[in-house]
């Protein structure tokens, strides 16, 4: 995925086995995980 720009953030939904919902945030080149409970 080198030299690949995004215009657009994309966020990827990655269910983890202990009921947890990672959202990983594509902003300005870097990637910032958000933990939310489920």
């Amino acid at each position: 995925m080198d030299g690949v720009e995004q215009s657009e953030p994309s966020t990827i939904v990655i269910e983890d086995k202990t009921n947890h919902l990672f959202h990983h945030v594509w902003v300005n080149g870097n990637l910032k995980p958000s933990i939310k409970v489920a």
